[in-house]
């Protein structure tokens, strides 16, 4: 998967978070944080807003079935995706599913 290394340093990252996820808990659209592998970039992003954990993971640490992840681009697959190391300046973003007319 495009950026993925093989360091483990803390990566600094940034998650956008799409437009409906930001109303529904108030935070910032695009956050810019640390981690060495995508969940811990999400844990650095719950620090700060902690009402995000709830609308991204199910209490089993899931991704919730009505969002897609990306990163650089490519989507996440698999739960093992998201202990794979990244690179300073990956880009994740979140995309929530949206129904209706």
């Amino acid at each position: 998967m495009t950026g993925f290394t093989e360091a483990c340093d803390p990566a600094m990252i940034e998650i956008e978070f799409t437009s409906q996820l930001v109303q529904q808990v108030d935070c910032p659209a695009i956050q810019s944080v640390e981690g060495a592998s995508v969940r811990e970039a999400f844990e650095s992003a719950f620090t700060n807003h902690p009402k995000l954990r709830d609308h991204v993971f199910d209490p089993e640490g899931g991704v919730l079935p009505h969002l897609v992840i990306f990163v650089n681009g490519e989507m996440l697959d698999s739960p093992d995706a998201f202990q794979a190391p990244l690179r300073d300046g990956s880009e994740v973003f979140v995309m929530q599913a949206v129904s209706g007319g």
